[in-house]
C-alpha cells in the first residue's frame, strides 16, 4: 500500500540518443532525487557494471548483496538481479528502478535448454521396414528390436534383413555401428549379401572416389582456407553495450554461437560459418552481434535475405537495434525508389553507410563498398546460381555469415564435411509451444472452421496459394465462404509499394485474412498470425512446407497448420512422403530431421555429381560423408582424433538386460537411448549416463539395472583392454590380450574370487553358483585396473 510506479520519475529517452547521453540523463536524475533525501535502489541484470558506468558520470553508488535493508536517506545503492518493473513508496522514501525503467524495456527470460548439438543430424529415429548399413555388413532392411534369450539372459537386438533369407541379430550396444540409409534416388536400395565379399568391394570403390572428391572439393576451398583476410580486434566496450541492450536472456546454444562467429572473424582466415536453427530462435541476434563488431572496427557489412519483404523486416530490426550506437543501417530493395537506390549506393561507395540490408540486388555490378568486411546470407538455398556464385567468390577474402532454419543437403553436406564451420541453435524460445499439424483433403467447412475459430480468439490467418493466375479466384471463393471477413491479396508480381502497403496493413490488423503465395514463406514475422492453410501442399518441397509452417507459432499462443490436397489429386508417393513427414516431425527443434528426412526423399540432385551417384547410393549417404570427412582430415595433414576409441570388447553376461518400452515411454525415445549409451567410454561417462537415465525416467527398474551392470563392466574391460568378459557353458571367461601381465597379486585375488588361469585368461567354473558373483567380478576389474595403472 502506498506504493506507485516509478516510469514518470526517470523518463523516457528520446529515440536518437547516445547510450552516453541516455546514462547522463539518468544520473542526474538520480543525483537530484538524491539531494531530495530519497533512498534509492536499482535492481538491474547488469548491475556492477551499471555501478562502475554511474561511477564514470560522478554517482557513487554501493552494492547491495539483498534488501533486507534499504541505506540510508539520500544513498544510492545497487543490487545485482531481474525485476519486472520498480516502485515509489511515499511512506517509506523508497524509490526502486529497474531495468524497465533505467532503459525503458524488461529483459526477458528464454528457458535454458541443454543442447543435443549436430551430432544428432543422423541419429533418425528407426522404424522398422527402413533401409540401414551397417558399417561391416552392408545395406539391410531394419526390421525392430526384439528381444532373444532365456529367462535370467534377455537381451535386446536390432532384426536386420539381408539379401534373400539372410538375418542378422546385432546386440543394441553395436547399435552405434547402424545409420540409417539416405540414398541419391527415390528408388530403393540394394541389399547386401552376407558371407561375400561383396560390401568390402563396395566400400574400397567408395572410399576411392570420396578420396578423388576430397581432393577437388578442397582445391574449391584452398583459396578461402589459405587467404589472409582481416583479423577483428576483440570487443570493444561499445560492444558490451550493444549486447547488454538485448532484451532476452541469451540460451545456451545462442551464447555458444555467438562465442563461435567472434572466435572466427578474429582469426585471419575468412570466416565461413553456418548458424542453423528453427524460426525464431535467436539466429538474427548472433548475426546482429558480427555486424556491429564488423562496423566498430571499422568494415561494412552487406546482409543478404531472399525477399523484398524480409529485407523490410531486417532493416526495421537492425535499425531499432542499432539506434543508439554510431552505426548507420540502409535499405536497398525495390521498396525504395530508384532515387533512394542512388543516394543509398553512393553513401555505400564513400563508406557513409555502415550496414546494409537488400535482397540480391546487393550482388549487382553498380553495388561498391568502400571497405566490406562481413556479409551475412538468410537462407542461401533460395538464390539462384549466378548469385551463389558471387558468393563463392566473395567468401574468398571476406567474411561470411550464412543463417538457415532449414540446411540444404549441400550445406549440411559441406557442414559434415569439415568445410564448413556450424553451429546450431536447438534451444526453443520460453513458452514456444509446437504448432499442431494437420494433413487433409480440402473442405470448404474446415476451412471456414480453422479461420474463424483463429479470429475469434483474436488472432489472425494466413492463407497460402501460390499460384498468382488464380489467387483472386480464390479470393472470391473465401469471400462468399466468409462475408464476414476482412481479407487481403498479396503476392510478388504486384508492385512493390502495393506490396508494401498490403503487408503493413495487415500486420496492423486491418484485415483478418492474407491470401498470398509463397512470397511469405521467409522471415516474414507478425506475431498475431497464429494460423496458416496452405492450398495445394502437395505442390511445395519439404524444407518450403517446413519454412511455410514456421510463418505461425512466433508468440506464446497455440499455432494451427493445415496443409491441404484436392481430392481429385493423387498424391505422388513423395508428396505423400513428405507431408507425412511434417506429420512425424512437428515437435520442436525438427530442423535437421526436415534436411536429412528431405534429403532422403528427393535425393542429393547434383550434390556429389553424376560420377559419385552409383558409390554414394552402393554405401549410403552418411557412410559416404565419413568417408569424405575423413579423406579431408587426412589430405589436410590432420591426425584423426585421438582414440577415444578403446579396442572393441565382448560383454555378454545371464542378465535380463534391455530397456522396457513402458520405462522408455515411445520406441523413438528407446531408440535414442540405445544410440547414445553404445557410443559411451569411460568410467565417468558411464556414471553420469546412469545418473542421467535415472533423473530423466525414474527409479531403474531390474532390467535397466542390469543394462547399467553390463555397462559398467563395459566400460571397465575397455580401459584395460580385454577382448571379452563373456559366459561358455558354467564358466565365465575374462579375455586378456597375449600382452597382458596376469602378476602373483592378480591371480591370488582372482583365486580368492573362484577363478583360475585359463588359455584365453581366466576361466571361473560354475559362478553363477555364487551369489555374489557380480559383485565379486565388478570389484576384481576395478582392482585390475588400480594395478594395471
Amino acid at each position: 500500500p502506498g506504493a506507485s510506479a516509478p516510469r514518470a520519475v526517470i523518463g523516457g529517452f528520446g529515440a536518437t540518443e547516445s547510450y552516453a547521453g541516455r546514462l547522463r540523463h539518468l544520473s542526474d536524475k538520480i543525483g537530484a532525487m538524491q539531494r531530495d533525501g530519497q533512498r534509492i535502489v536499482i535492481a538491474s541484470y547488469q548491475g556492477r557494471r551499471l555501478q562502475r558506468l554511474l561511477l564514470d558520470q560522478g554517482l557513487a553508488t554501493t552494492a547491495l548483496e539483498d534488501v533486507e535493508e534499504f541505506g540510508p536517506h539520500g544513498s544510492v545503492s545497487l543490487l545485482s538481479g531481474t525485476l519486472s518493473e520498480g516502485f515509489k513508496h511515499k511512506d517509506l522514501g523508497v524509490l526502486l528502478l529497474t531495468d524497465a525503467e533505467v532503459f525503458g524495456r524488461h529483459r526477458h527470460r528464454r528457458r535454458r535448454l541443454a543442447s543435443h548439438g549436430a551430432e544428432r543430424i543422423f541419429l533418425s529415429d528407426l522404424q522398422p521396414s527402413d533401409y540401414v548399413v551397417h558399417i561391416d555388413h552392408g545395406v539391410a532392411r531394419f526390421n525392430g528390436i526384439v528381444q532373444l534369450g532365456e529367462t535370467g539372459s534377455v537381451r535386446e537386438y536390432l532384426l536386420l534383413e539381408y539379401h534373400g533369407d539372410d538375418r542378422l541379430y546385432i546386440p543394441v550396444e553395436h547399435v552405434h555401428r547402424v545409420q540409417k540409409f539416405v540414398g541419391l534416388s527415390d528408388a530403393d536400395p540394394k541389399l547386401s549379401r552376407l558371407n561375400t565379399a561383396d560390401w568390402q568391394r563396395a566400400k574400397r570403390r567408395a572410399r576411392k572416389f570420396a578420396e578423388s572428391m576430397a581432393e577437388e572439393l578442397l582445391g574449391i576451398y584452398a583459396a578461402r582456407e589459405l587467404a589472409t583476410g582481416h583479423a577483428f580486434t576483440a570487443d570493444s566496450s561499445e560492444q558490451s553495450d550493444f549486447e547488454d541492450a538485448f532484451e532476452f536472456i541469451e540460451t545456451p546454444d545462442q551464447q555458444a554461437a555467438i562465442a563461435d562467429t567472434k572466435m572466427d572473424m578474429e582469426r585471419e582466415r575468412p570466416m565461413d560459418r553456418l548458424v542453423a536453427g528453427d524460426v525464431g530462435y535467436g539466429k538474427t541476434e548472433v548475426a546482429l552481434r558480427a555486424a556491429f563488431k564488423a562496423a566498430m572496427d571499422g568494415r561494412q557489412v552487406a546482409v543478404l535475405v531472399p525477399t523484398t519483404i524480409l529485407a523490410q523486416q531486417h532493416f526495421d530490426t537492425f535499425a531499432g537495434r542499432l539506434a543508439h550506437f554510431p552505426v548507420t543501417v540502409e535499405l536497398l530493395s525495390r521498396f525504395r525508389s530508384r532515387q533512394e537506390q542512388v543516394d543509398v549506393l553512393a553513401r555505400l561507395a564513400s563508406g557513409v553507410v555502415d550496414v546494409v540490408i537488400g535482397t540480391h540486388r546487393l550482388l549487382q555490378r553498380d553495388v561498391q563498398f568502400q571497405d566490406l568486411g562481413l556479409v551475412i546470407v538468410d537462407e542461401e538455398q533460395r538464390f539462384g546460381v549466378a548469385h551463389k556464385e558471387r558468393l563463392k567468390s566473395l567468401r574468398k577474402s571476406v567474411d561470411v555469415l550464412t543463417l538457415t532454419a532449414t540446411p540444404i543437403p549441400r550445406t549440411l553436406h559441406m557442414a559434415l564435411a569439415s568445410l564448413r564451420e556450424i553451429s546450431v541453435i536447438e534451444s526453443p524460445p520460453e513458452g514456444r509451444l509446437a504448432v499442431k499439424t494437420y494433413v487433409t483433403t480440402f473442405s470448404d467447412t474446415m476451412v471456414r472452421d480453422a479461420i474463424l475459430a483463429e479470429i475469434g480468439r483474436g488472432g489472425q490467418v494466413y492463407f497460402l496459394h501460390n499460384r498468382v493466375q488464380t489467387i483472386h479466384t480464390w479470393l472470391e471463393r473465401l469471400q462468399v465462404l466468409l462475408p464476414e471477413v476482412d481479407m487481403l491479396v498479396a503476392h510478388g508480381q504486384m508492385p512493390a509499394v502495393e506490396l508494401e502497403d498490403v503487408m503493413y496493413r495487415f500486420a496492423r490488423g486491418e484485415a483478418q485474412v492474407l491470401i498470398a503465395t509463397a512470397i511469405i514463406e521467409n522471415g516474414l514475422d507478425i506475431p498475431n498470425v497464429n494460423t496458416i492453410i496452405v492450398n495445394d501442399a502437395w505442390r511445395f518441397g519439404l524444407a518450403q512446407l517446413y519454412q511455410l509452417r514456421g510463418r505461425v507459432g512466433r508468440a506464446a499462443a497455440q499455432a494451427y497448420a493445415y496443409f491441404l490436397y484436392q481430392k481429385r489429386h493423387k498424391l505422388t508417393r513423395q508428396a505423400q512422403k513428405r507431408l507425412q513427414t511434417l506429420l512425424e516431425a512437428s515437435e520442436l527443434g525438427a530442423g535437421f530431421r526436415i534436411a536429412m528426412r528431405d534429403l532422403e526423399i528427393r535425393g542429393a540432385g547434383n550434390l556429389l555429381g553424376g560420377e559419385q551417384h552409383g558409390h554414394t547410393s552402393a554405401v549410403g549417404f552418411d557412410l559416404y560423408s565419413r568417408m569424405l570427412n575423413s579423406a579431408v582430415e587426412r589430405l589436410r595433414g590432420q591426425e584423426a582424433s585421438p582414440a577415444r576409441e578403446y579396442p572393441p570388447v565382448i560383454v555378454d553376461l545371464p542378465l535380463d538386460a534391455f530397456l522396457p518400452d513402458e520405462y522408455m515411454g515411445s520406441y523413438a525415445t528407446k531408440v535414442r537411448e540405445y544410440q547414445r549409451l553404445a557410443q559411451i567410454m569411460g568410467v565417468k561417462e558411464v556414471e553420469e549416463a546412469i545418473a542421467d537415465i535415472r533423473d530423466r525416467f525414474g527409479e531403474l527398474p531390474i532390467p535397466v539395472d542390469n543394462l547399467t551392470y553390463l555397462l559398467r563392466i563395459k566400460a571397465r574391460a575397455q580401459v584395460l583392454g580385454l577382448s571379452a568378459v563373456t559366459t561358455y557353458g558354467r564358466e565365465l571367461l575374462i579375455k586378456f590380450p597375449s600382452s597382458f601381465s596376469l602378476s602373483p597379486t592378480v591371480m591370488l585375488k582372482a583365486t580368492a574370487c573362484g577363478m583360475h588361469r585359463g588359455t584365453p585368461g581366466l576361466v571361473w567354473t560354475d559362478f553363477s553358483q555364487d551369489a555374489q558373483w557380480q559383485t565379486k567380478l565388478m570389484k576384481l576389474l576395478d582392482d585390475l585396473m588400480r594395478w594395471n595403472a
